[in-house]
């Protein structure tokens, strides 16, 4: 759950989904470059394991989410989660850093 009360869920594909925690509604879809394996929300980031052991750390934007209508239609084609709210103003993500663990153990 985020502080404004969306749910995220991940699916096996590599889709991360965000839903309006009051209604349901998909509000959100992106494709993750890797299946995300588990999250972690604070205030200002998110946090996503991916398969391969990394770790990725996002900016997340909960101001001006889509309506669910939008939200539905993003899942018949869902833009990359790397692309950052800087670019596409659609986006809720920007991508903060990456800890790869398999070079951090090596």
């Amino acid at each position: 759950w985020t502080p404004s009360r969306q749910l995220l869920m991940a699916t096996r594909q590599g889709s991360l989904l965000t839903f309006d925690g009051f209604t349901g509604h998909v509000l959100h879809a992106v494709q993750a470059e890797r299946p995300i394996t588990s999250i972690a929300v604070t205030d200002n980031f998110i946090a996503t394991a991916h398969l391969g052991n990394t770790i990725r750390f996002w900016k997340f934007r909960s101001e001006g989410l889509p309506t669910p209508e939008e939200g539905s239609a993003m899942l018949q084609q869902m833009p990359p989660m790397e692309g950052g709210f800087e670019e596409d103003k659609s986006q809720l993500f920007s991508l903060d850093r990456v800890a790869d663990l398999e070079a951090i153990s090596a």
